[in-house]
């Protein structure tokens, strides 16, 4: 990984060549698109961190303009390049700028989970009914139920995928967000192997969201469950996701504290891969309760 982190902050025309070959490996399909795509937007998170605000942003435009001419090569169309811009490259050097202004990855995080957020409810503003654009695109998942559960009554099948359309806005921007979150951390760690920064570690295991945010999202949730208003619901979607992060922030911050062996930070990741059904709430609630009882402040209490 070291020699990759060099290879990239050597020059920007390096930057741009891993940063668009990562791209165009990430349209290769399943699973390696996420992997891919994370390793693309990581290396313009440390293109963002080692260089001036202007240079790296010539890297994010170089690094388009690159993508698009292989794409349109390729496949006959530039947007695969418009939507790494989109999702990606764009947001995770604006959250690098707040992190180089500020000094804080909470911060930064925060910017995303707002950036989420509104773009949930500009989803809602602009369209009129965002689930009938989910529902055609989650017809293969209709079939595919159709085949699995043969037995299952079409209407049922059909008020699932309905269901499954109403939440998608909020998914899909979730997943973007962890995406982004994911790309922060690695290029955060990519930046320790280049520079003199303190390893990842040390701004990983006080992550901690602030009380605006906490009430922020208190407001939204408590929105959603009572007034099932479609924007306030997918909006608690992205609430839940962004806070998965703290949570594990806090197992790993109280575990370093404890001096508890990396064993019990594998059997986490192990569940969260294999129940992540209960352990995706869990970690959410856990990350939220943090922000008013700092329970990594109690762990080094009863550790001392």
């Amino acid at each position: 990984m070291k020699a990759l982190a060099l290879y990239i902050t050597r020059d920007a025309y390096k930057a741009i060549l891993v940063i668009s070959a990562f791209a165009l490996l990430g349209l290769l399909g399943p699973p390696l698109t996420w992997i891919f795509s994370v390793a693309s937007g990581a290396a313009m998170t440390l293109a963002a961190f080692v260089w001036q605000a202007r240079q790296s942003m010539l890297v994010l435009i170089g690094s388009t303009l690159a993508t698009a001419a292989f794409a349109l090569l390729a496949a006959g169309t530039a947007t695969p390049a418009i939507l790494f811009v989109i999702s990606l490259w764009l947001p995770v050097w604006l959250l690098v700028q707040v992190y180089k202004r500020t000094g804080s990855l909470v911060l930064a995080l925060e910017s995303g989970v707002y950036l989420a957020i509104a773009a949930v409810f500009l989803v809602y503003a602009s369209v009129d009914d965002p689930a009938a654009i989910w529902i055609p695109l989650l017809q293969p998942f209709k079939e595919m139920m159709q085949e699995v559960y043969p037995d299952l009554p079409a209407a049922d099948i059909k008020q699932l995928i309905a269901m499954a359309a109403h939440h998608m806005t909020g998914a899909v921007v979730a997943t973007v967000l962890a995406g982004l979150f994911v790309c922060i951390l690695l290029g955060r760690s990519w930046l320790a192997l280049v520079d003199k920064a303190a390893p990842l570690a040390t701004d990983f295991n006080g992550l901690r969201f602030d009380y605006v945010t906490a009430l922020i999202s208190i407001v939204l949730l408590s929105v959603a469950v009572m007034t099932d208003a479609p924007s306030a619901l997918n909006a608690s979607i992205v609430i839940g996701m962004a806070y998965v992060l703290p949570g594990l922030a806090v197992i790993h911050g109280s575990a370093a504290k404890a001096g508890l062996s990396n064993s019990w930070l594998l059997g986490l990741y192990i569940l969260l891969v294999f129940a992540s059904q209960v352990m995706v709430p869990l970690l959410s609630v856990l990350g939220l309760i943090d922000t008013w009882v700092n329970i990594r402040a109690r762990v080094k209490n009863r550790a001392q």
